[in-house]
C-alpha cells in the first residue's frame, strides 16, 4: 500500500501463484467491483489474474490472453473498462476482464519497446 500523503510504502504480502517464468507487468483496481487485476508475461504469452489484497494470492483469469502477445501494464477507467498496450504490436487493446481476450482499439503510432 502507498500512503499518498507521506509517500510511505507498506508491504501487504508477497505475490504467490505467478506462472513459471512470468513477471508482473501491471496491476490495476476496478473501482466498480473492488477487484484488483494483475497482468504478467513470460516473453511469449500474457496472463491475467485477480489478486487477493490481504494474502497476495493470484488467481488465474486467463492463462493465455488471446489477441495480445506482450501486454505491458493495464489500466481500468471509471466505467470498468480495462485497457492494455502491447509492446510487440505497439497497439492499444481493450481487455475482457472475464476471459483475458484483447480487442484492438488501434495503433499507438509510436514504438513503445521499453
Amino acid at each position: 500500500t502507498l500512503d499518498t500523503a507521506s509517500g510511505n510504502l507498506t508491504t501487504v504480502a508477497a505475490l504467490t501463484g505467478l506462472g513459471a517464468g512470468h513477471v508482473v507487468t501491471g496491476m490495476a483496481l476496478d473501482k466498480n467491483s473492488s477487484i484488483m487485476y494483475v497482468v504478467s508475461i513470460d516473453g511469449s504469452i500474457g496472463r491475467l489474474y485477480t489478486i487477493n489484497l490481504k494474502t497476495g494470492v493470484l488467481t488465474i483469469v486467463a492463462s493465455s490472453m488471446s489477441g495480445t502477445t506482450f501486454p505491458i501494464d493495464i489500466a481500468i477507467n471509471n466505467s470498468g473498462v480495462m485497457y492494455s498496450c502491447d509492446v510487440n504490436s505497439d497497439a492499444l487493446n481493450i481487455i475482457n476482464k472475464t476471459t483475458g481476450a484483447a480487442t484492438l482499439v488501434g495503433s499507438l503510432g509510436i514504438n513503445i519497446n521499453f
